[in-house]
């Protein structure tokens, strides 16, 4: 009797702290997205605007955390470049190529499908290359950007 009172009555605090957090301002630093609530936009610097991209948290252009998710076409390939930062990402859906070979070549990359997760750390020069449309989140500190090399 004790057991069925007690996990009723933290059943009911549940309930209530869920309902009461649904309907009332979060304090900030706070963030909740639901899925499919993104605010989808065409990418701007650091981003190829030819991407769509949604800022969930944090600026990646200033000092700090941030997440994005990136949106690109199925095709789309990035050649040997690297970053001022370790690069986190974890593929939301699709499929992408990630390698370091002189040139992007799906049979000298690995392949990652949603789920999949891969960092490239600062200043290690790498390629991307997606095989179908895929979303990428990327999560890491500021300010973050890419810069073109050459192949040798």
């Amino acid at each position: 009797m004790r057991r069925t009172f007690f996990t009723l009555a933290l059943l009911a605090a549940c309930l209530a702290f869920a309902q009461h957090d649904a309907g009332t301002p979060l304090p900030p630093g706070f963030v909740r997205l639901p899925p499919g609530k993104e605010d989808w936009k065409p990418g701007t610097p650091p981003f190829p605007a030819s991407l769509q991209v949604t800022i969930l948290e944090g600026d990646p252009t200033g000092p700090g955390h941030f997440t994005a998710r990136v949106k690109f076409p199925a095709g789309f390939v990035l050649p040997l470049h690297t970053h001022p930062v370790d690069e986190r990402s974890t593929v939301i859906s699709g499929a992408v190529y990630v390698g370091t070979s002189d040139k992007p070549d799906p049979t000298k990359g690995i392949k990652l499908e949603a789920g999949g997760f891969y960092v490239n750390p600062k200043g290690q020069p790498h390629w991307f290359m997606t095989a179908t449309e895929t979303v990428l989140q990327i999560s890491t500190e500021g300010p973050w950007g890419s810069s073109p090399v050459k192949p040798k």
